[in-house]
């Protein structure tokens, strides 16, 4: 069984003392209880993969110590089972955390659950990863400027200053992402609103591409110069909408009526959608990836088990593409299969490059040699709802471990078929990782993506509200709850790809379901809505810029 690590320290600023000789509000610990609860359907439990065992997860309830720290028998730490380990069946479930007993001084402090994922082997900070809202304050309306006053006199030239912090353009030891995004050093809305602002040729910049629905494939305004993504480019001094200057926009990848199967069929380079084909995703490609791809899928059916899972699946396959230092495909000879009984190849499940090869034969295997320094995610074929999929034993050969024992990859998509992408332990790093036919359907290979050292950044804007989501007769199952769970995945894959920026529009002074929507359609954004949306994507990208620069993520 695999476990993460959750760390965390909780004070409350009160007003100043007399112990002290500032007059700062003062930092006083917290004490109480911190509860974590795995969140699975009611009634579900934890099934142990390979195993013939089922984990009940009843809450962990931690307390603060005397300096405010998460504590669990005196250790300023706990450890839980992880989120996203292919050991247990669910797969990619949370934990919410809750707070009861807060106090300061005998003074009660509340405080709201909220959801985390905890990745295995990895320690999560509650402190960092909680959420803050960006403002409930109360608006302050700024009276007109006075008139200009009379010029003073010149003053004197100052002393020289020390060297300034690195700026959140250029990231120190992160150049590679600092050049894909140039930040102008305006306000949000005001470079927002800039469109005569001056950029550099279009052969010197970096580029924007976008895949997804009908958000990001430009439907429903006159002036196209208001959508959010041209917007955003615009902003940010990005080439969009075209590579080239041209009258085709091959950067919008984003096609309506799109599913994210869909979108991970184009960004891998799949045919057989009925749609036009667009180019696929390049690996080295420099750009800003721009992502909105759940709205269809999670108002086609509602947010079931399966649904979730698909989605999920999809979006890790999609972003170890995006995120990849180069494609090995399967007939690569750095992908070693098992001799004795032939190798097929077959076009099912939109594998990478339009083909995998697969051996039905059970023993049969295909090993790769991971990179010394970096993961990879190794690409397979799962089965839908209702098909038995293949069962695979995955071990670490050179050092004589078994990795994953019965991973099971039937009931993993909506589709009959699709493809599935694993990662690669850290402790794997340098060795061979064998994948090995133990029963169920035919194993598949269908290709290698080494983790780049400098992967793109990824903007994945999550699905805003809609305000009636019956009035699409194509998709009728949405609801303001199942856009939070498809939108929660956004968040889980973003713990596991460190270069994913994500956008959340419903956040509080962004958008508004009631006044951001088309009346004509009632799913669309308007001119209002394309402009919230940018607001929310651009200040995503800042905010993420910084906490690079501040080494939180």
């Amino acid at each position: 069984m695999q476990y993460g690590t959750v760390t965390g320290r909780f004070l409350a600023a009160v007003g100043d003392t007399a112990t002290d000789t500032d007059r700062n509000p003062d930092e006083v610990p917290l004490v109480g209880k911190v509860t974590f609860t795995a969140d699975l359907p009611k009634g579900r439990a934890l099934q142990v993969v390979g195993q013939k065992a089922t984990i009940l997860p009843v809450p962990i309830t931690c307390t603060l110590d005397t300096q405010g720290y998460l504590v669990q028998n005196g250790v300023r730490s706990v450890n839980l089972i992880a989120t996203d380990t292919d050991e247990t069946n669910p797969r990619d479930f949370t934990y919410k955390v809750t707070f009861t007993g807060l106090t300061y001084a005998g003074t009660p402090v509340s405080y709201g659950p909220f959801s985390i994922a905890v990745p295995a082997g990895q320690t999560i900070d509650l402190s960092v990863v909680a959420p803050v809202t960006s403002s409930n304050g109360v608006p302050i309306i700024r009276g007109e400027d006075g008139r200009t006053g009379a010029p003073g006199a010149d003053g004197r030239d100052g002393r020289d200053g020390k060297d300034g912090l690195p700026g959140v353009n250029a990231i120190a030891n992160d150049d590679a992402n600092a050049t894909l995004i140039a930040t102008p050093g305006t306000a949000t809305n005001s470079a927002l609103a800039s469109f005569g602002m001056s950029a550099p040729p279009i052969s010197n910049r970096a580029q924007l591409i976008t895949y997804g629905h009908s958000f990001l494939a430009e439907q429903g305004l006159a002036d196209a110069s208001r959508y959010w993504a041209r917007r955003l480019a615009k902003a940010l001094g990005l080439t969009y909408p075209t590579s080239d200057g041209g009258a085709a926009n091959d950067l919008k990848r984003a096609i309506g009526g799109s599913s994210i199967g869909d979108t991970l069929g184009r960004v891998g380079g799949a045919t057989g959608f009925g749609d036009p084909q667009v180019p696929r995703w390049v690996p080295g490609t420099k750009a800003l990836v721009v992502l909105q791809c759940l709205m269809n899928t999670l108002r086609l059916r509602g947010a079931t088990d399966l649904d979730l899972r698909s989605a999920t699946n999809y979006g890790r396959a999609m972003l170890a593409i995006l995120s990849a230092s180069e494609i090995i495909d399967d007939s690569d000879p750095r992908i070693t299969k098992s001799t004795g009984t032939a190798w097929a190849s077959q076009t099912s499940g939109f594998p990478l490059n339009g083909s995998s090869s697969y051996n039905a034969t059970n023993g049969a295997y295909f090993e790769y040699t991971v990179p010394s320094n970096r993961d990879a995610y190794i690409v397979t074929l799962s089965r839908g709802g209702g098909t038995a999929g293949v069962i695979v034993d995955i071990t670490d050969q050179t050092a004589g471990t078994v990795l994953v024992s019965g991973l099971d990859l039937s009931n993993q998509t909506i589709s009959a078929s699709g493809i599935y992408a694993w990662r690669t332990p850290a402790s794997a790093r340098g060795h061979v990782v064998r994948f090995t036919k133990t029963g169920g359907s035919a194993l598949n290979i269908d290709a290698v993506l080494p983790v780049s050292l400098t992967p793109p950044p990824v903007l994945w804007m999550k699905e805003p509200y809609l305000a009636n989501y019956a009035a699409s007769t194509q998709f009728p199952n949405g609801s303001d709850a199942a856009v939070n769970s498809f939108n929660a995945i956004v968040d889980l894959l973003a713990a596991e790809f460190s270069n994913v920026i994500v956008a959340d529009p419903n956040q509080f002074g962004y958008w508004d379901k009631t006044t951001d929507i088309l009346t004509s359609d009632q799913v669309h954004p308007n001119e209002k809505g394309h402009f919230d949306l940018a607001r929310t994507g651009i200040d995503a990208i800042r905010a993420w810029q910084t906490r690079k620069a501040l080494a939180l993520v």
